[in-house]
């Protein structure tokens, strides 16, 4: 109903003027509150699409980056476009994704994920673990010294190995490839490949005694008397040679 309509209605009814403009007013309140409404409810439908073409739109450069084409490039698309005609051949080969494709395999790598085969052929003691400047090929050759010269692989022995060879580097001799001198020399210890060493040291001779020396000299002519012949006998025992 119209307001015209509703101030004749109670005109007419016998309504006060007072009343009539009370009820007026009180329409057009509503109204206006209706309209309040209907305005914000718009404008929240637009911010919404809004908001969702900028995300579509996003979501579209994105694809076309990663994959190094463009959304909006005809050749992308399988199938006829509005922008490219029907008669033209479109190479199916665009249409694939690299990863897609199988004569163009992916090259991508991530370092930070890929072990080295030669850790993955190797178990190694849980004492005696090759360190991260190892390679896991020249470790294992040095387990294999070890074993050789019966040397214990316990825990104390890898820290005071791996101590050592980390004390001689150098600018010029990093730890890995001391280690790989100390392993081809054939050594199981932590000695410096630069210097010219036995692993091992000499055994020092026993002083032989008078029958060894003796029975080495068993072609000396026994220049002694008789005296001296039993002297020795008493001191040495009897049958004992000529020391000379």
């Amino acid at each position: 109903m119209k307001v015209s309509d509703l101030m004749v209605a109670m005109s007419e009814a016998g309504a006060p003027m007072a009343a009539i403009l009370i009820a007026v007013r009180a329409l057009e309140e509503r109204d206006a509150q209706i309209a309040e409404r209907d305005a914000e409810r718009a404008g929240k439908r637009a911010k919404d699409a809004a908001r969702k073409k900028e995300e579509r739109d996003a979501a579209r450069r994105l694809a076309s980056n990663v994959h190094g084409q463009s959304m909006d490039n005809p050749a992308t698309i399988q199938g006829p476009s509005v922008d490219c005609p029907s008669d033209v051949q479109i190479d199916p080969s665009l249409s694939l994704l690299p990863n897609e494709n199988k004569s163009n395999p992916t090259t991508h790598t991530h370092p930070d994920l890929d072990i080295p085969p030669a850790r993955k052929a190797h178990r190694f003691p849980a004492d005696f673990p090759c360190p991260e400047w190892a390679e896991a090929d020249v470790w294992a050759d040095l387990l294999k010294n070890r074993r050789t010269k019966d040397l214990t692989n316990t825990a104390t022995a890898h820290r005071k190995f791996v101590r050592a060879v980390e004390g001689m580097v150098d600018d010029e001799w990093p730890p890995g490839r001391l280690l790989e001198a100390i392993v081809a020399l054939g050594w199981g210890g932590a000695y410096d490949p630069r210097e010219t060493r036995n692993e091992r040291p000499p055994r020092l001779s026993q002083p032989r005694t008078v029958r060894q020396r003796a029975s080495a000299c068993d072609h000396v002519v026994d220049h002694r008397d008789g005296f001296e012949r039993t002297l020795d006998d008493s001191i040495y025992g009897t049958g004992a040679a000529a020391i000379g």
